[in-house]
Order: C-alpha cells, then structure tokens, then sequence
C-alpha cells in the first residue's frame, strides 16, 4: 500500500481532513508507520497497521494497531467488563520527543521501532495492543502479571539502543521506557476504567525519573 493511501486513512484518525495541521501530521504519522513496517521487514498491515472509522489495514496476523485512545477503547476493546483481562500497561518512550528534536524524524522513528519489537517479543495475538501515534503504546493482556510484564518490555528496550553512524564514528543513543500498571477488574472494569487507571499510574511513574514503572495503587 502506498504511503497515500495511509493518509487517507490516517486523516479520518486524526479529524477533519480538510485541516491543514491534520493532514501534516497524516502525512508524518502514515510515513513514520511506513518506515517502521520498512525496519521490521514487512509490510503495512501484517505485524504493525492502523484501524480508523471508515478504513483499515490489518491481517490475522497484526498485532500492533495504530489508533486513537477512542477507536482503541470502542472499537476493539468495548467499554464493558473486561472478561479475561488481566493487566492494562500504557507504555511511554522516555526519549522520543528529545531525539526528534536532536536527531530527527526517521532517528526517532527508528527508536519507536525499537519499542514496537519489545512489545512484538512478549505479545501474542491475544493481546490488544494500540499505538496512539506519539511515543505511547497500551497493552491490554489476559492471564499475564503485568508488573513482569512491564520489566519484560523495559529489557528489551533497553537491550536494543539506536546506533547512529557519523563523521566521528557510531554514535549510541540508549533508550528506556515508563510504564503504567493497572489490574483488571481491580483498578477498572471497564476499558475506559482501566486504561485511565493505567494512565494515572504512568503520570505518576513520570514523576519518580524515567525508566520506572508505577502500579495504579502504589502508594508514593
């Protein structure tokens, strides 16, 4: 699919498409979900594809969606009781506005992409996993222990830094994730319950330093 047709759809998920900032930021957000489809060696709509009110590209085999917090929550989780639901986890790239400023759009592509495969590493088709299209991923996952998930996912982030080659030689940019917890039913029954929960307990991580993960009670 040409990266066109991913504005086409991207606008809808984004607002109205005859604002100039929106299809901007389509256009932006249809090549960066080129570009890492690009790195991981497949295309768009098999591992990693996007879900919008009148359009979609995914298969079988998709296990990441580039969505809105809405489309995530009606249209593939339901607001309802989350039967089977185990754990929510909203993840933040810690450096993804700071290495787009410095190092630019396909850096911090690259960077997301690395995100994106440590989530692919301990996911199964399962699991809901939505990319709202910044640095931020939600995990909704049965019968997993989301605390161990969430380091999982830490490691393997950790484990795979964006090399840059320069004049003056590699140049590595080490990445980290912040990770909000929340159990299901415990801290929400529903979806819009539980992913807020999560939420709030990633606003709360913010604030302890990056690289760290917050359940939805811990106490501070």
């Amino acid at each position: 699919m040409a990266v066109g047709a991913a504005v086409q759809g991207l606008r809808e998920l984004l607002g109205p498409t005859g604002h100039r900032r929106h299809r901007g930021v389509a256009h932006r957000l249809a090549d960066r979900l080129h570009r890492i489809a690009e790195l991981l060696g497949e295309p768009v709509g098999r591992r990693v594809g996007y879900l919008t009110r009148l359009d979609s590209k995914q298969s079988a085999a998709t296990r990441i969606l580039v969505v809105t917090e809405a489309i995530f929550v009606s249209r593939i989780l339901g607001d309802q009781e989350l039967t089977g639901v185990s754990a929510v986890l909203v993840v933040e790239l810690d450096q993804g506005a700071d290495i787009e400023e410095t190092y630019g759009h396909d850096v911090a592509t690259d960077a997301l992409r690395v995100v994106a495969e440590a989530i692919l590493d301990v996911t199964n088709r399962r699991d809901a996993v939505g990319w709202f299209g910044g640095s931020m991923f939600a995990l909704v996952v049965p019968d997993t222990d989301g605390r161990s998930l969430a380091m999982r996912i830490q490691t393997g982030v950790a484990r795979r830094p964006v090399v840059l080659h320069t004049a003056d030689g590699p140049l590595t940019i080490a990445l980290s994730t912040t990770i909000g917890v929340a159990e299901a039913p415990k801290h929400g029954r529903t979806a819009t319950a539980a992913l807020g929960a999560a939420e709030a307990a990633l606003d709360r991580a913010r604030g302890k330093g990056r690289g760290g993960q917050y359940f939805a009670d811990e106490s501070s």
